[in-house]
């Protein structure tokens, strides 16, 4: 009786531990996405152009929230890159597409379409500071810490109050062992709060 007692409570929090977790990874995922989407919008309106190149301002924003409403609807990665890639094939000069898919593939360890769709987007738009991030978290993943620390500098250089940048910048420099330059973006990133 007590190993059933044991193994139900076991169970329980083992359960509410998870869902805790899951719930936490869903509350990141839409803070990243949206602090995305925030400096996105940021640059545009400091550049003054339409979000694509191919298309007009108020029907690129329809097509965007259409986007990231079967985008989000997705319950697969597969079905996410399906939906990316048809929306890449109706507005091939949207970047938001390929980083979104570029994104999707690094989630499921496909690095070198990640790096191929991300590479694809800065030839985009070379000013979103993300994108060079994203690019770099593929490099680092794969173990190409100079690519990754040269994209985390570009994304630096572009935006340099993200905190994140510069703490994965410390891991691809510890991974170098070079440590004191670890430490060092380690602090900013701690500086700025992250």
């Amino acid at each position: 009786m007590k190993k059933l007692l044991f193994f139900a409570l076991l169970v329980m929090v083992s359960s509410t531990t998870f869902a805790q977790n899951t719930h936490y990874r869903q509350v990141l995922e839409e803070h990243q996405r949206a602090h995305r989407e925030r400096e996105f919008w940021e640059m545009e309106q400091r550049k003054g152009s339409s979000f694509s190149s191919s298309s007009s301002s108020s029907s690129s924003s329809s097509y965007r929230s259409r986007f990231e409403l079967e985008y989000s609807l997705c319950a697969t990665d597969d079905e996410k890159i399906k939906v990316c890639t048809n929306y890449i094939q109706s507005e091939p000069n949207n970047c938001l597409y390929y980083h979104y898919r570029g994104i999707t593939y690094r989630n499921k360890g496909d690095y070198v379409r990640a790096i191929a769709d991300f590479t694809e987007a800065i030839r985009l738009y070379p000013e979103w500071s993300d994108i060079y991030y994203a690019r770099g978290l593929a490099y680092h993943s794969i173990g190409n810490y100079d690519r990754a620390i040269a994209d985390f500098n570009e994304a630096i250089r572009l935006n340099p109050k993200m905190g994140h940048y510069y703490r994965h910048r410390g891991f691809a420099y510890e991974h170098k062992n070079e440590l004191a330059l670890a430490r060092a973006d380690y602090a900013k990133a701690r500086e700025l709060g992250y």
